[in-house]
């Protein structure tokens, strides 16, 4: 543990299945090692179900809090991707403010 490995499901067909296995598998990992943080909602995006996600990527958007700070809320997001991004990783992270979720 420790590592997610979101590359290894890039060339999958994203299914429901597909998704909660990627929900649990962050989850699993942020309770291991963020244990003062409360995950609110994940989301997993693909240009099946998202148009603004590109064919040959997917995005995971995490909706968590602190559990010492509950009414506010935080997100970060993943975009995994087959062509490498400017630094050769092949994917993002933003992270954003509560604001209005």
């Amino acid at each position: 543990m420790g590592e997610i490995g979101l590359r290894r499901y890039l060339f999958q067909q994203i299914t429901n299945d597909v998704t909660l296995q990627i929900q649990n598998e962050i989850v699993d990992t942020i309770n291991a090692f963020l244990p003062f943080v409360e995950v609110q909602d994940i989301q997993v995006k693909t240009s099946n179900n998202d148009e603004s996600v590109n064919v040959n990527t997917f995005s995971v958007n995490v909706l968590f809090n602190i559990k010492q700070s509950p009414n506010i809320l935080e997100s970060v997001e993943i975009a995994v991707s087959s062509v490498d991004g400017p630094a050769g990783g092949g994917s993002t992270t933003s992270a954003g403010g509560g604001g209005g979720y």
